[in-house]
């Protein structure tokens, strides 16, 4: 494990690559303070033009830090943040318009940033484009998986991203841990996908949930009691409950299955899939998080041609 110390440097030099001169806004809540002081200590070593911020008000409804917090990041070069839950990232979008680059450590604790950054963030990110740009070139994919998984893909005209870790250039926003390329699907995904895990949840499937898809939605659902936990919790997103919204695959590793949602669906080599139509949904004022699924030592084919094979990427 790295020791805090060598995980702020990695992230002030590697990650959002601060520069003399630059402004940087340190935004931490209060129960993660630790880590924003030491970010603060040692990113005064390149620039004295810094401000740390701290805040104690929560909403993990709304997903939001206050309006007066978010508009403090307006007139930085360079933002880190650090929340204790997932925020809404439209709230640094006038940031971000006024050349801001953003990086974001979202479920935070210090746990969860050493081990986000045990791995070398520039090969995380360079494996994480390279697997978005194929996503973006090819127009079919095709994944196998031991526990029964037989299902295809429609991607022509889709646009891979790349979840890199690094916030470099004006305007770029990134999330901590590094390491995964994804694709909103559309309506062209057909065959059966077993999943061998949710995201975020520690314990295992006590059986795997088969799930049979047709044009981009769940026909039917299949297992024992876990199967039946995920059509209640797809029943919150109403009809776009059963729509695969994206499909991603995991490029670090260094992360270990079951420590949080982040980890799980950016260690090395695992499919993950989102469902509903958006990745969160508003519902009387709160925010429904979209569900995560796992397949694990998945085999993957973009037109043919071998990406993943049995949970190893070999692009």
């Amino acid at each position: 494990m790295v020791t805090l110390k060598k995980t702020v440097r990695t992230l002030v030099r590697q990650c959002i690559n601060l520069q003399p001169r630059e402004n940087l806004t340190v935004v931490s809540h209060e129960s993660l303070s630790e880590i924003g002081d030491a970010i603060w200590n040692h990113a005064k070593r390149t620039t004295r033009n810094l401000v740390h911020i701290k805040y104690s008000h929560v909403n993990s409804n709304t997903r939001g830090i206050s309006p007066g917090v978010a508009g403090s990041l307006r007139d930085a070069k360079a933002c880190i943040v650090l929340s204790p839950v997932c925020l809404d990232e439209h709230i640094f979008d006038e940031a971000r318009q006024n050349g801001a680059r953003v990086l974001l450590l979202q479920n935070a604790s210090r746990a969860l940033m050493e081990r986000a950054l045990q791995t070398d963030p520039v090969k995380a990110s360079n494996i994480s484009r390279k697997l978005a740009d194929l996503f973006t070139i090819g127009t079919c994919i095709e994944l196998r998986s031991p526990s029964g998984t037989r299902a295809t893909f429609s991607i022509n005209k889709i646009l891979g991203t790349a979840e890199t870790g690094l916030a470099r250039s004006a305007g770029e926003l990134s999330s901590l841990p590094a390491g995964k390329a994804s694709a909103v699907l559309n309506s062209g995904a057909d065959g059966r996908i077993v999943l061998d895990r949710i995201a975020g949840v520690r314990r295992k499937l006590v059986k795997p949930i088969a799930l049979n898809i047709n044009n981009g939605h769940i026909t039917q659902i299949k297992g024992s009691g876990d199967a039946e936990l995920l059509r209640k919790q797809l029943r919150k997103f109403g009809p776009d409950g059963r729509h695969l919204g994206e499909l991603g695959v995991g490029a670090n590793p260094d992360l270990i299955l079951g420590n949080s949602e982040d980890e799980d669906q950016r260690s090395l080599g695992v499919v993950y899939f989102s469902f509903g139509k958006s990745h969160a949904k508003r519902t009387h004022g709160k925010v429904v998080e979209a569900l995560k699924g796992l397949v694990l030592r998945p085999t993957v084919l973009i037109d043919g041609h071998s990406v993943v094979e049995d949970g190893q990427i070999v692009v």
